[in-house]
Parts: C-alpha cells; sequence; structure tokens
C-alpha cells in the first residue's frame, strides 16, 4: 500500500516517494487544510514529550486525524533511562502516565493499547465514497 498522504517522514523513506516535507515543529504547523480534509491516521511515536505545552498539540492532532498512533516515554522511563544507561534526554519533558491519559482523554476515545479515536473528527472527508462501495 503506498502512502498518499505523509505529514512527516522517516529519512529512508525520501527518494523512495513523492513527499512533501514540512519543516516547522508541530506546535506552530498551520493545520488549517487538515482540518477541513481530515486524514485517517495520525502517527506521534515518541514526540510529544518534547512540546512544553503539550495541550494545544494534543488538541490539533485530535481536529486533523481522525485515528493516532500515539506513544511517549513517561516519568519512569526517564528515571530508567538515566539510571540503567545514563542517558538524559535534555529536550524532554518528563511527564506522569496520568497526565498523558488526562490531556488525551479530552480529545480521544482508547480504541486499543496506543491506539487514539479522535472526539473531534467524526467523519472523514472520504468516507462518503467509501460508502458507495459497501
Amino acid at each position: 500500500m503506498k502512502p498518499v498522504k505523509i505529514m512527516a517522514v522517516e529519512k529512508t523513506w525520501i527518494g523512495k516517494y513523492n513527499l512533501a516535507i514540512i519543516h516547522a515543529p508541530f506546535e506552530e504547523f498551520n493545520s488549517d487544510y487538515l482540518q477541513k480534509f481530515s486524514i485517517n491516521l495520525a502517527i506521534a511515536n515518541s514526540v510529544f514529550q518534547c512540546i512544553e505545552d503539550v495541550e494545544p498539540s494534543i488538541k490539533k492532532l485530535a481536529s486533523i486525524a481522525r485515528f493516532s498512533y500515539f506513544s511517549f516515554p513517561i516519568k519512569n522511563d526517564y528515571l530508567r533511562m538515566e539510571n540503567e544507561l545514563g542517558f538524559v534526554d535534555k529536550y524532554a519533558f518528563s511527564r506522569t502516565k496520568e497526565f498523558y491519559i488526562k490531556s488525551l482523554n479530552k480529545y480521544f476515545t482508547r480504541v486499543s493499547f496506543n491506539v487514539l479515536e479522535s472526539k473531534l473528527v467524526r467523519e472523514h472527508s472520504y468516507s462518503g465514497l467509501c460508502k458507495k462501495f459497501i
């Protein structure tokens, strides 16, 4: 399955696909277009711990993607990394699991372990087209 729309990209994908790379932090990214034409799935794998004011970015994510794969290291993970590996992520904000759950529950419903469904994007812009084939 070839990706149709990619907002962020693994470096190894560049050159394999015709991609538009947006050079902006997520919190500064203008999401107006995607709020009108949402995407099906956003992947936020170990990203949000680097954003200081995370709540507006969680809301933005919920406004542009119907589903999100969301993972993040929590305070206990950082303590273990520091104690066992001597690694300190100087760019990360150490937050508790409860903090993330409280913030995410405002805008998402948990579908499975790391998969969330937006409470803001109810109908995908292409869903009408899909119904024709069912």
